[in-house]
């Protein structure tokens, strides 16, 4: 077998179009520093270990969520149901005020989470690593919950749902 060294990067159209044929799901990255909560919208998430228990996550460069994620060495991950489109759109949007008039739950170690998840994974950071125009965030899982409920996907650039019935019950905070 010959490899192909000649090949051109495609261009960054051609590689988001690719990379979104592959379904994930959605989640919420949240986090405290100052008494300021931040938070943002991820779909570039996924286990890295089960001994230990480590998770990925990329967060944006030059955010303020990012940034408050490697200050304060901690974060939750909320999984969010396939009724909380709502919740992904409004932490997608940078430079607002995510938290404004939004009720949340603190975790044991007092980040702030959001209620009626699908699930919540608590985590310090284990390591962070540069990743083009992303942050690689190792975390290192302290704390999870799962909830009976379906997930919010996101596929081709849109949001969808898992066919058939769901189990869309509120689940206690973390």
């Amino acid at each position: 077998m010959t490899v192909d060294t000649e090949v051109p990067a495609p261009d960054q159209r051609a590689f988001r179009d690719v990379m979104g044929v592959f379904a994930t799901g959605v989640a919420v990255i949240t986090t405290e520093i100052d008494g300021m909560p931040q938070g943002m919208t991820v779909n570039s998430l996924t286990s890295l270990s089960v001994d230990p228990p480590l998770l990925l996550v990329c967060l944006t460069n030059g955010t303020r969520t990012a940034a408050a994620v490697i200050t304060r060495g901690a974060f939750v991950v909320n999984v969010l149901t396939r009724n909380q489109r709502h919740l992904s759109d409004r932490f997608a949007r940078p430079g607002t005020p995510h938290f404004e008039q939004l009720p949340t739950v603190l975790s044991h170690g007092g980040i702030p989470t959001l209620p009626g998840c699908a699930g919540h994974i608590e985590c310090d950071v284990a390591a962070v690593h540069s990743g083009g125009d992303h942050l690689i965030v190792v975390g290192r899982v302290r704390a999870c919950r799962a909830a009976p409920a379906s997930p919010l996907l996101f596929y081709r650039g849109h949001y969808h749902r898992l066919a058939g019935p769901g189990h869309d019950e509120v689940p206690p905070a973390m």
